[in-house]
């Protein structure tokens, strides 16, 4: 798995996990697509993955957003998942499959807190080439962060 500090939609690089999400949000990166090297990929991959466990809400949309600007005035929706709280849990794992050719210039995810607001849930959100097949080893990464 490929991932570099440009292919994180969430955190810093001190701390790459966002959160704890209390509200509706957008991620704490965007990438912009004419400067991010795609290589010869096909499709590219985006996970979110659930690094500390949610409390308190009903469910959590994790919504893939595009736009022709980095301000997302006028957004669109690629896709969404809607995660509910028996499975907002530390270790679920959001896929996104992206075709880069079909992309505006910027992406970006977006949080909906559906419910009562969390106190705590986190999440990282990283993009790679590779389809991801053994999950042990993405959650052995997030461990080590």
């Amino acid at each position: 798995m490929i991932r570099d500090l440009n292919s994180i939609l969430t955190g810093t690089p001190a701390a790459m996990a966002q959160g704890p999400i209390t509200a509706s949000a957008a991620s704490t990166n965007y990438i912009d697509n004419k400067v991010a090297s795609k290589g010869d990929a096909a499709s590219l991959y985006l996970y979110v993955a659930i690094t500390q466990d949610f409390d308190n809400l009903t469910s959590l949309d994790i919504t893939l957003q595009q736009d022709d600007n980095s301000a997302f005035s006028s957004a669109l929706t690629v896709e969404s998942h809607n995660v509910l709280l028996a499975n907002a849990v530390a270790g679920k794992i959001v896929e996104f499959e992206l075709v880069p050719g079909d992309m505006e210039r910027y992406i970006r995810l977006y949080f909906t807190v559906n419910g009562s607001a969390p106190s705590a849930g986190k999440v990282i959100a990283f993009m790679t080439p590779d389809k991801q097949t053994n999950f042990y080893a993405v959650t052995a990464w997030l461990d080590s962060l």
